[in-house]
C-alpha cells in the first residue's frame, strides 16, 4: 500500500491477501510481460492505436513489484475467487504515479479474458463471439481518450458483465438474461398475434404520459387503473412514440393473452457506440440471439427482447436531420 501510494483500502478487498499472494509470481499478470499481452492484443483485434495504447503502459507495471502484486490480488478477488464486492470500493492508484495509472483497470479486464474463454468453451459458444464480445474493451478506452486526452479505463464495472459471462455481442448489439422492471403489462390478440402494451395500475403521470420523475417541475396530472370490468380488459395504452394515453382503452378480456409482464424474463438489449445503427443488422443481431441463448443459456429462458437506452427518447425527432444516426 505504502508503495502505490494507497492511503487505505477496504478491508473487504484486503481480505485473503494471504491467498493471493501465495500463488503469486512476478509479474503477476501474464499480460504484463510482452509475449502474452501480443497474444491477447491479436487475439482482441483492437484497433491499432488501443493496442498500442497497452504496449506504452506496460512496462510502468512490470517495472514494479508491489503493483504487480496489487494487480495479481485484484484478478484473484475479481475472477478466480468467486466472491461479491462492492466495485466502487476497490483499490484505485493515484494520479500522483503518473499517468499510466489510469491503465490498471484496463489490464485487469485484459486479465479476465482466459476465465471467459473458459466458461464459452463449456457452453460450445464460439471463440469468435468470446473475442468479439471481449473488443468492447476498446470503445471504453477510446472513449476515456476522447474525453481525457490520454489513455486510461473507467468502466471495469461494465466489463465485467461479460467477463463473468453475463452479456455477449451477437454482431451489431449485445444481450444480457434480464428480468423485466417497469409497470407495464403486454396483452397480445390470439386472432392476429396484435400486441397492446398497457400501464399498470396506480402509476402516476404528467398530462403528455410521462413518469413525473422525467418532469420535475411538473405535478403528476392523472393516474393509470388497469383492471376487468365483465368482459372487458380495461387500461391505458402507450403509444408508438412511447407516451401513455390518459384515455383508456377497452379490450376484449377473453380475445387477448397476458405475454409479458414486469418480472418475466427478457433478453436486454444493449447498443455499443461501434458505429451505425443499421435497421437490417440490428435485426440479425435479435435474429441470432432469438436462436443462440436457448442453445448456449437453456438457463436464461426469455419471453420477449428490451431495451432500456436514452437512444429511444421521441424528443429527438424534435432536434436532429433525418440523417441522424441516432434517429
Amino acid at each position: 500500500m505504502k508503495t502505490a501510494g494507497l492511503a487505505e483500502v477496504s478491508p473487504a478487498w484486503s481480505e485473503a491477501w494471504e491467498k493471493s499472494q501465495s500463488s503469486f509470481s512476478p509479474p503477476g499478470l501474464p499480460v504484463f510481460e510482452a509475449g502474452p499481452l501480443d497474444a491477447a492484443l491479436h487475439t482482441l483485434r483492437m484497433p491499432e492505436a488501443v493496442n498500442e495504447a497497452f504496449r506504452a503502459a506496460r512496462p510502468f507495471f512490470a517495472d514494479r513489484p508491489a503493483l504487480q502484486r496489487l494487480a495479481w490480488h485484484l484478478r484473484c478477488r475479481l475472477y478466480a475467487y468467486g466472491l461479491t464486492l462492492d466495485l466502487k470500493a476497490r483499490p484505485r492508484l493515484p494520479a500522483a504515479l503518473g499517468p499510466e495509472a489510469d491503465m490498471l483497470d484496463a489490464f485487469l479486464a485484459l486479465a479476465g479474458l482466459p476465465f471467459l474463454e473458459e466458461r464459452h468453451r463449456r457452453r460450445g459458444i464460439d471463440p469468435a463471439v468470446t473475442y468479439e464480445t471481449v473488443s468492447d474493451i476498446a470503445l471504453w478506452l477510446i472513449d476515456f481518450h476522447d474525453r481525457e486526452g490520454r489513455w486510461g479505463f473507467r468502466q471495469l464495472d461494465w466489463s465485467l458483465t461479460y467477463l463473468r459471462d453475463n452479456l455477449v455481442q451477437l454482431g451489431r448489439l449485445q444481450f444480457q438474461p434480464w428480468r423485466f422492471p417497469y409497470p407495464f403489462h403486454v396483452y397480445r390478440r390470439r386472432r392476429d398475434g396484435q400486441v397492446c402494451l398497457l400501464a399498470g395500475d396506480g402509476i402516476p403521470f404528467t398530462a403528455d404520459g410521462q413518469f413525473p420523475s422525467s418532469r420535475p417541475a411538473e405535478p403528476p396530472a392523472w393516474t393509470s387503473r388497469l383492471r376487468v370490468e365483465g368482459v372487458a380488459l380495461v387500461g391505458h395504452p402507450v403509444s408508438e412514440s412511447g407516451s401513455v394515453q390518459a384515455r383508456p382503452v377497452s379490450l376484449p378480456a377473453a380475445d387477448w393473452d397476458k405475454v409479458f409482464c414486469p418480472d418475466s424474463p427478457a433478453l436486454a438489449i444493449h447498443i455499443p457506440a461501434s458505429g451505425p445503427l443499421d435497421d437490417a443488422a440490428c435485426a440479425e443481431s435479435i435474429r441470432r440471439a432469438g436462436a443462440f441463448f436457448p442453445r448456449h443459456y437453456p438457463e436464461a429462458a426469455f419471453d420477449a427482447f428490451m431495451c432500456n437506452s436514452w437512444l429511444m427518447d421521441s424528443q429527438f425527432a424534435d432536434y436532429l436531420p433525418a440523417a441522424s444516426n441516432i434517429l
